[in-house]
């Protein structure tokens, strides 16, 4: 896509950026968000398998071209998950109330990983390092990591066994009772991202 100032559209492609490929987005490719950091464009999406919503990564130089760089949120189930919170500080209580979202009475017995979505990356590097936002119901965390080679799933099992310090937003209003997400990237201003 080509545009002449922010709001015209001068040349569209036929074809979309990014389609299901894989196991894990047969069912969907959605809520894509992109920034570009040095010479690199994030594209980060949730990819849908038909059970398990999760945040993905694909990558380009050109945005026209992209390299899908698979899941890059907790390979966990959402089992793992409370096991691991009960290692950690206490969070908002409604981290470990997820259960009736997770299991219905019909998917008892499929693997239900954490759903963990809308992901999305600073538009620069804080310090050296890669920082992006995301949501393991019901609030927003932030992860910061020197390259995307660290999401190993020892990382995130660190992580989830210390939460609550990568917690920015739970909840509070009436309105969010069930969870909050993040946005569009966030943009630098005089006073900071």
């Amino acid at each position: 896509m080509q545009t002449d100032g922010p709001l015209t559209v001068t040349e569209r492609s036929d074809k979309p950026i990014i389609t299901p490929e894989f196991e894990y987005e047969s069912h969907g490719v959605e809520d894509a968000r992109i920034v570009k950091i040095d010479d690199l464009y994030y594209l980060t999406y949730t990819a849908y398998d038909g059970v398990n919503a999760q945040g993905a990564l694909a990558v380009s130089t050109d945005l026209k071209d992209f390299e899908k760089c698979g899941i890059i949120v907790p390979p966990v189930t959402y089992v793992e998950f409370l096991y691991l919170l009960e290692s950690a500080e206490r969070v908002n209580k409604t981290y470990y109330c997820n259960h009736k979202f997770y299991y219905k009475e019909s998917n008892i017995e499929k693997k239900i990983l954490l759903w963990d979505k809308n992901v999305v990356f600073f538009p620069k590097r804080i310090n050296g390092k890669l920082c992006f936002l995301h949501r393991i119901r019901p609030g927003i965390q932030i992860t910061t990591i020197n390259d995307l080679h660290e999401l190993t799933k020892d990382f995130w099992r660190n992580y989830c066994m210390n939460l609550k310090k990568y917690i920015l937003m739970d909840p509070l209003y009436k309105h969010e009772s069930r969870y909050i997400g993040g946005g569009c990237p966030p943009i630098e201003t005089e006073d900071g991202l």
